[in-house]
């Protein structure tokens, strides 16, 4: 992701400072981030928050609303309960996945009708 957000160029200034000062010796993901910003110019500081907080992100996701009713939990749930509930319900949001099925299907037969012309019979013949 830095290696997008400098380019290739910045980067590799700031790899190769990296390693000139770091080479051989103990080192953080601190001095990485330095190197990086003063090779390049740039600040990195919204990447230091990678360093800084330990453990490994979750996503959890469930139909409960319970999730959405914990502090933690609720930014996310909040928003895909949101995204549901202006699909409507499960019978609805099947309802019309079956109608744009079929319209797919109905051009895909007419599609194949018109490619094999005459002979559009002979798909469905065994």
């Amino acid at each position: 992701m830095m290696h997008q957000l400098l380019g290739p160029e910045k980067f590799r200034r700031g790899t190769d400072l990296y390693f000139e000062r770091h080479d051989g010796d103990a080192v953080t993901c601190e001095d990485f981030v330095v190197a990086l910003e003063e090779a390049s110019g740039c600040d990195l500081a919204q990447f230091r928050r990678w360093y800084s907080q330990s453990g490994t992100p979750v996503l959890e996701v469930s139909d409960s609303l319970i999730l959405a009713q914990q502090a933690e939990h609720f930014p996310i749930t909040k928003a895909i309960y949101s995204l549901l509930s202006t699909l409507g319900n499960g019978h609805e949001l099947a309802a019309a996945l079956g109608v744009w099925a079929m319209i797919f299907l109905g051009i895909s037969i007419m599609g194949a009708f018109v490619i094999l012309g005459k002979r559009g019979g002979s798909i469905f013949r065994m």
